[in-house]
């Protein structure tokens, strides 16, 4: 006879069920341990295994597990943006789940609300086993049948590269302005900006209802570096910025320009002491200018999808300078269309197509393609 004792309780087990009560003991221990810590069988990887775990659901709550996925490309924040919005919309075009490579993630940092949003997965990950890979055709292009509706629909995808146009996403353009709210330090140090402008007008005599105006100057890596310019990118003159300055004073009182740009020199040299309503912006930090841009009432764009953001978010009138590439070179003649890459109701300036005037810009027409 066996007794066995479990706190106050006490059993008497007969010899001939010694092996089946055994057998039930060994079962209930290794219940109690397997229940006990549940995070540490057979990995301590949990950090990793979380991750992954969590990005799976994003995309159960996304869709089909059929996995539209961007590679990643070789741009700066503006890229990563156009990039992560075009996949999201073509992605809700297609009910596809979508997925990005961790190159996105630094997006989060700036777009806390893309927490939620962006399911991040190696380029190894089991979910793009069997992928087909499609590529867009050149920069610029919108491309419906190859990236939309020829896309495969039972197997992961995997796209490249820069997904420049806002025709993507226009189905969700007012989610993507949403998910591409900036975080509040962000905002806090723009908004502080904005005032401190805004009380410096103000003991200039200006009244407090200011229209701010947004202006984007790339003059860095386009102006200084020569692959750009052999590959067909223009700098947009200063003449140009001028005149979309005096479209804004002309149109509304009370107009404060605030300059945001890459190359501090230039931008001092040639714009900077144009009068009291310019402000150039100093912030080392990209994300703080963008920010800055999205504040504003209205914007102008020089080149590039850094100022294309700053604009879109501003929400307000935009200009912007055409064609962005020379026409000589041919790189991006058979990609670029205008009415791809800028909304229709945005303004655009030209060089005069004749060399008639010299250092003078004027409004597009509306089917000009130069």
């Amino acid at each position: 006879m066996l007794i066995l004792r479990q706190g106050t309780m006490t059993f008497t087990v007969n010899k001939h069920m010694l092996f089946p009560v055994s057998c039930f003991v060994v079962w209930m221990l290794c219940s109690w341990k397997w229940n006990e810590k549940p995070l540490l069988l057979k990995s301590t990887r949990t950090g990793r295994n979380r991750d992954f775990s969590e990005t799976r659901c994003k995309l159960r709550k996304q869709g089909s597990l059929a996995v539209l996925y961007h590679k990643g490309n070789h741009g700066g924040l503006g890229n990563l943006m156009f990039a992560f919005a075009s996949v999201k919309g073509i992605g809700f075009l297609l009910n596809r789940a979508t997925a990005f490579n961790p190159q996105f993630s630094r997006l989060i940092h700036t777009f806390p609300r893309l927490q939620k949003e962006l399911a991040i997965l190696p380029a190894s990950s089991p979910e793009l086993i069997g992928h087909v890979s499609v590529q867009e055709f050149g920069p610029w292009s919108w491309e419906p049948g190859r990236l939309v509706r020829h896309l495969p629909q039972h197997a992961p995808t995997v796209v490249c590269c820069y997904l420049v146009s806002w025709k993507y996403f226009s189905c969700i353009q007012d989610k993507i302005r949403q998910l591409f709210t900036f975080n509040r330090n962000h905002l806090r140090k723009a908004d502080n900006i904005l005032r401190t402008v805004r009380h410096k007008a103000m003991r200039l005599g200006e009244s407090q209802h200011i229209t701010f105006v947004g202006v984007h100057v790339r003059m860095g890596d386009i102006y200084l570096n020569s692959e750009f310019r052999d590959s067909g990118f223009r700098v947009a003159p200063v003449f140009y910025i001028k005149a979309a300055m005096d479209y804004y004073k002309n149109k509304y009182e009370n107009v404060q320009f605030i300059l945001c740009t890459d190359n501090l020199k230039w931008t001092r040299e040639n714009l900077g002491t144009m009068s009291r309503d310019v402000h150039l912006s100093t912030n080392l930090d990209s994300a703080t200018d963008l920010a800055l841009l999205s504040r504003c009432n209205h914007s102008i764009m020089t080149q590039g999808t850094f100022g294309w953001w700053g604009s879109f978010l501003a929400g307000g009138e935009v200009i912007y300078y055409h064609p962005p590439y020379d026409q000589t070179t041919g790189v991006f003649n058979k990609t670029y269309r205008r009415e791809n890459v800028f909304p229709p109701n945005w303004i655009c300036f030209t060089d005069d197509p004749h060399g008639e005037k010299l250092n003078h810009v004027r409004p597009c027409k509306l089917h000009e393609q130069l």
